[in-house]
């Protein structure tokens, strides 16, 4: 396990096929612990087997989180988006241990504002940047 400078902790896995997935613990606001497993794109784009070894791979270790958390293997979610909707590029699959409905609420919401702040805030970076300037100014 090596450590990202966003202080994620990342691991390692091998596929069949030789190439590699990475499992990271990226931290997110509110505490809830969200894990994404990414194929690393340094070897290209995956073929549909190593696709379909790391949707089964995501829900392997889907259950293992939710059982070391919850001691019920069956409490997660896991998202994984087409190529025509996600945000990033890249394969990869979202997995949340969440301990019932209510928690799965909250983590839809946290999706929901995070894909409509993030825009927003990308939109007004010049207008901060010239904000601060002028205050510093």
């Amino acid at each position: 396990m090596t450590k990202e400078p966003m202080g994620a902790s990342v691991e390692q896995y091998c596929l069949a096929s030789g190439n590699k997935a990475l499992f990271a613990r990226p931290r997110v606001p509110f505490g809830f612990d969200y894990c994404v497993l990414v194929f690393d794109e340094s070897q290209g784009q995956p073929g549909i087997d190593d696709q379909n070894e790391m949707l089964v791979l995501s829900l392997s270790l889907a259950r293992q989180l939710a059982l070391a958390r919850f001691g019920d293997s069956e409490r997660f979610m896991l998202i994984h988006n087409g190529p025509g909707a996600r945000r990033k590029r890249g394969f990869h699959c979202h997995i949340i241990p969440v301990a019932g409905r209510m928690e799965k609420t909250l983590v839809y919401l946290w999706l929901f504002l995070k894909n409509v702040l993030h825009p927003v805030w990308l939109l007004t970076r010049s207008l901060r940047r010239r904000f601060i300037r002028r205050v510093v100014d």
